[in-house]
């Protein structure tokens, strides 16, 4: 009888063990996943805010609203951005609602801003997979944002250009002195 006890025991602890074992585990994926996440919308912030996209950013919105829709340079740069993006969201490098949450009102404004000229340049190079993943990603931003209740997913000319005008102003304080943009 002592035998069945001691081989019953010395199961019990080594079965405690392996559950602890795993949920450590399990914690410290949770934590390597989170850390991932965070370096990932570091990235995404540190390329949305350095000199290159603020200047695209900047021009887009100008051109915007003088009523110039051209798709190239500074428009082609940020789509391209959006594109990275969607990458990231279809890979599931970052989940959907993360993703909402850092970039949503960028990613739906601007892809209505830039739509237009997307679909040119499909029609331009026959290839209507052009910037398939920034499609992508506004679709499942704005269906995320109506699962979440978000106000508004349509944006209209009116909101497009008072986002514009919001743009403008928080790009250009951290532009370079270059022609025309200080005097704007």
């Amino acid at each position: 009888m002592e035998v069945l006890t001691k081989e019953w025991l010395w199961a019990m602890i080594q079965a405690i063990a392996v559950v602890v074992t795993l949920a450590l585990i399990y914690f410290q994926i949770r934590i390597q996943t989170s850390s991932h996440v965070v370096q990932t919308l570091q990235s995404i912030h540190t390329r949305w805010t350095e000199e290159p996209m603020r200047w695209a950013r900047f021009k887009v919105c100008t051109r915007y609203l003088e009523g110039k829709f051209e798709f190239e340079g500074e428009a082609e740069y940020v789509a391209c951005f959006l594109e990275e993006l969607g990458g990231y969201v279809k890979m599931k490098a970052i989940s959907r609602d993360v993703m909402w949450d850092a970039e949503s009102w960028n990613i739906e404004h601007y892809f209505c801003m830039l739509k237009a000229g997307i679909e040119k340049c499909r029609q331009t190079f026959h290839d209507d997979k052009l910037y398939q993943n920034t499609v992508e990603l506004f679709n499942a931003m704005t269906e995320h944002g109506k699962k979440k209740g978000a106000s508004t997913t349509n944006h209209g000319e009116d909101d497009l250009r008072r986002f514009a005008q919001y743009e403008i102003q928080v790009t250009r304080p951290f532009l370079p002195v270059r022609e025309g943009v200080q005097s704007l």
